[in-house]
């Protein structure tokens, strides 16, 4: 039996975002046009809005603190986005995945262990503490995982009431 050859970690980081934002990307497709802006719930997000955030936050700790790549973020404006083709909010995630699968290509070996302080911008309401790259990189896999999970919800809640 041959051994397998190992993964480089960054192939194992885009393999996880990939898989991660894709269905994302298929679950937000799949929401009616009529419907990206509705909350199910009274404190929840709509479908616009977690596409947004998860981007802003993905681009913040993926980008920026996982890759070392100059970014810019407005949590304010994740939560304010409205609208949006459901194709559009597809298309956006993957492309994301695509500038990240780039930026993740071009690290240098060992570039994950080393521990930065990002600036608070790119971490929302997390506090501004030294992280090593790795950990941010594990960190948006989870966050958008959470959201995956809400999208989910919202896209069957929806389904449920029109019957």
């Amino acid at each position: 039996m041959t051994p397998t050859p190992p993964v480089a970690e960054r192939d194992v980081f885009a393999h996880r975002l990939r898989a991660v934002f894709e269905r994302l990307a298929e679950h937000v497709e799949a929401i009616p046009p009529s419907e990206v802006d509705t909350k199910v719930l009274a404190d929840g997000n709509t479908p616009a809005v977690i596409v947004a955030h998860v981007l802003g936050s993905a681009r913040g700790a993926v980008l920026g603190i996982g890759c070392g790549v100059e970014v810019e973020r407005d949590r304010v404006q994740e939560f304010a986005t409205s609208g949006g083709a459901p194709e559009r909010l597809g298309a956006s995630l993957r492309a994301f995945v695509d500038e990240a699968e780039r930026a993740l290509a071009a690290t240098p070996d060992g570039f994950f262990d080393e521990v930065t302080t990002p600036p608070q911008a790119w971490l929302g309401l997390a506090s501004q503490q030294p992280m090593a790259r790795r950990a941010a990189l594990l960190s948006a896999v989870a966050h958008a995982s959470e959201h995956l999970g809400e999208l989910m919800f919202i896209k069957d809640t929806l389904a449920a009431r029109q019957g």
